[in-house]
């Protein structure tokens, strides 16, 4: 007997990146730049490194970003809905990396086209 497998919770495909796409997440202090690691246009998976960058349970803003520091959609709003380490079990002593899940907040249309055009220019379809 096979075990029963998770139960997808997403509504749309997720994107895993296959180029380079940052998050430069706005805060009080400047921003903090993190990896997109999947998106769609109902939310996003960020790798963030170091315990000193651990984003707010709340909801923040952020813009993204191409290799070359080229903006690729301004100010999203998003909400953190999920967090861990990305390695829990590493053992370099230092603060793991973290992934983390967002769940985008008051898109507009347009907002949802755009990130479902970004999502196919710089991802793989799962």
């Amino acid at each position: 007997m096979f075990p029963a497998q998770a139960m997808e919770k997403r509504s749309l495909v997720r994107y895993r990146m296959k180029d380079a796409l940052f998050a430069a997440i706005q805060g009080e202090n400047g921003y903090s730049m993190a990896n997109v690691v999947d998106l769609n246009s109902n939310g996003a998976g960020l790798h963030l490194a170091g315990k000193e960058k651990n984003l707010p349970e709340e909801v923040i803003m952020f813009d993204l970003l191409s290799q070359e520091k080229r903006i690729v959609l301004r100010s999203l709003l998003a909400r953190v809905v999920y967090t861990r380490a990305a390695n829990p079990h590493g053992n370099d002593g230092g603060d793991p990396p973290k992934r983390y899940g967002l769940q985008f907040v008051n898109l507009s249309a347009l907002e949802k086209r755009m990130l479902d055009l970004v999502a196919k220019k710089y991802g793989l379809p799962e």
